[in-house]
Parts: C-alpha cells; sequence; structure tokens
C-alpha cells in the first residue's frame, strides 16, 4: 500500500480519531485494540452482517470491507454501501490492489474492480462481460506486476491487458501465495506448484503439502529467485521445509488449532489469525509474542483476515464485527 502524504494522511487521522472515539483496549506491550461493532457500519438503507472476509484501503486510506451481506466503504467519517453494476453483494469476497491503486475484487459468480463514477462515489464494476464464465468462486486475489490473479476451487483466471485467460490446475487449490513476484499454488494430493506464464511448474519434494493444509508460505531461502526452503502456515500449526522435507515447530500447542489466515510482519514475526483463539503475534523461532482474543479486548475470537495498513495497524476481518490492532514499532 502507498504511504499516507497529505490530504491522505488526513483520511487516516480521520479513521483513526474516530475509532478512539469508541471502544479501545489497552494490552501489556504498547498493543492498543480499538473495536467496530456491526451497528456501526450497518444501515437502514442497506443490510451488513456481523461476518467480514477481507479488508483493504486504496491510496487515500479510505478503507473497504468484504462484509457477508456487501461490499462497504469506510472514510473515516461514514460507512457507506458500494454500488454495483451486477451482483456482487452476499457470500465471500476478496480484495487485491495493483500499483495503482486500483483494488480488484472477486466473489461468487462473479468479479471486478472498484472505480470512481461521475459524481465522486465509489462502484464495483464488473468484468464478467469480459470473463465469459459462470458458475465459479473466487477464494484470492494477488497482483503481481499489475497482473490479477483470481484464485478459484481449481483454476486460475489471469487479468492482464484487459483480457482473461482461465487455467486449470488439474485438482484443488489448497491456497495460493505469491513468493518473490511469482505465483505459487498448493494443489490438493499434488503438493506445491509455481504458476509460470501459462501451466503449473511442480516444486520437488513439496508432495506432502496437503496433508498440513497449508494457510500461508513464507520463504526461508531461494535458490536462482525460486525457494529451496520454506516457512509454513498451516490449518494447525507452523512447520518447515526443505530438501529434507516438513519439520512440525509448534508440536502440541493447542493455540495454533483451526489458524485461518496470517500475515508477515517482519522476516521472522508473522500475525496469525484463528477461528477461535483470536490474533497470535508469533516469532518464528518458536516464541509467542503476543495473544489477543476476546477477552483481552477483541470484538471476537474468530479471525477471518488481516490487512496491514503501513501505520502499524492491523485491521481483522472478524466473524463479529471488525478490530484494528494498533502495534509498537518493534516487535520483540
Amino acid at each position: 500500500m502507498k504511504s499516507f502524504t497529505g490530504k491522505h494522511r488526513c483520511v487516516f487521522l480521520a479513521i483513526l480519531n474516530l475509532l478512539l472515539a469508541g471502544s479501545c483496549f489497552s494490552q501489556p506491550g504498547n498493543f492498543y485494540i480499538y473495536n467496530i461493532s456491526q451497528s456501526e457500519y450497518r444501515s437502514e438503507s442497506y443490510a451488513a452482517s456481523p461476518y467480514n472476509f477481507d479488508i483493504v484501503a486504496d491510496g487515500r486510506g479510505v478503507i473497504y470491507v468484504a462484509n457477508q451481506n456487501n461490499l462497504l466503504e469506510f472514510d473515516g467519517n461514514n460507512w457507506r454501501s458500494i454500488k454495483s453494476t451486477e451482483d456482487i453483494a452476499y457470500g465471500r469476497k476478496c480484495f487485491a490492489s495493483n500499483s495503482k491503486g486500483r483494488i480488484f475484487v472477486g466473489g461468487k459468480n462473479n468479479l471486478g474492480y472498484l472505480s470512481a463514477d461521475s459524481a465522486g462515489y465509489i462502484r464495483f464494476i464488473s468484468l464478467l462481460p469480459e470473463l465469459q464464465k459462470k458458475n465459479f468462486a473466487i477464494r484470492s486475489a494477488f497482483s503481481i506486476r499489475d497482473t490479477i490473479y483470481f484464485i478459484s476451487d481449481s483454476s486460475v483466471f489471469q487479468y492482464a491487458d484487459k483480457h482473461f485467460r482461465i487455467y486449470p490446475a488439474g485438482g484443488d487449490i489448497q491456497m495460493a501465495t505469491s513468493i518473490g513476484n511469482k505465483l505459487f499454488c498448493c494443489i490438493l494430493d499434488h503438493g506445491l506448484f509455481e504458476f509460470d506464464r501459462d501451466h503449473f511448474q511442480f516444486v520437488s519434494g513439496t508432495e506432502n503439502f496437503s496433508s498440513i493444509t497449508p494457510i500461508a508460505i513464507y520463504p526461508d531461502s531461494t535458490r536462482n529467485n525460486s525457494p529451496t526452503a520454506l516457512k509454513i502456515v498451516g490449518r494447525n500449526g507452523i512447520y518447515h521445509w526443505d530438501e529434507r522435507g516438513i519439520t512440525s515447530i509448534t508440536s502440541g500447542l493447542t493455540l495454533f488449532s483451526r489458524i485461518n489466515c496470517a500475515h508477515q510482519l517482519t522476516k521472522e514475526i508473522i500475525a496469525i489469525g484463528t477461528d477461535s483463539n483470536g490474533l497470535l503475534i508469533y516469532d518464528f523461532s518458536g516464541k509467542i509474542l503476543k495473544t489477543l482474543d476476546k477477552d483481552g479486548g477483541l470484538n471476537d475470537n474468530s479471525v477471518n483476515n488481516i490487512f496491514n495498513d503501513g501505520r502499524n495497524g492491523l485491521w481483522l476481518a472478524l466473524s463479529n464485527g471488525i478490530s484494528r490492532v494498533e502495534f509498537p514499532s518493534t516487535l520483540t
């Protein structure tokens, strides 16, 4: 995300001031939690569920939320439902933004981007006419060198130069991620594959990746711009992979059960969102630096996604509302 400057900083400060006016919880270690409940972002004029899937911000610092019932916009003063040319309101949705700040949206049987109309209101513009495909569900999206990759259950939808190309993965895609400006997909019962231009290239030695149900993958070492060792956040733990195989780092730790998402904060520290244990700040060396849950101030213990606003703030898309966690500049 671009740095906030000038008027962009003003938007961010307006958002932060509004959060400060609401519920705020201080945690030891200079962590602060600001909560936004469903009652704050819903309206009589549009539906909004407690459940949120994803969060992103544009270059101005305006926040966008993929809500169960809607696409929502928050400018620091008001919440608004984003109008659409085609229905994308209900169900799971995800975001990706390119280097120009354009935000792309994927969901069930629809995908597109956000754009301002002649009156300055942000609207969802569907790309279905260009795609010419029905019956799909986008689970995640990535921008790599301004090519957009929409990931469905079993295919990669590549969008470049205003054209779509669809590449079947040959199996169910468990997860996808970008490493070093390359797209990687973990395919059920097959392993990890690098998507290279127009085909899937198997990463040798990853046959057993499906068994740990990867949620996020980070490079630990590379050779010729390809990973030779990886740190893996799985559904029920943290793992390390190299040519010798997969090693569990967090074996037996119940806090790491049912992991939903992860976001790398530094080379060695990640934030982990769980289904029932809140947010964990974890050092890859094996140390849990912080646990943030409902008892400590979060709106909910179920964290579906994490967005870093670039201002020491993690926005959490929760199953019940939204929380922003402000963390210290130095994490130890």
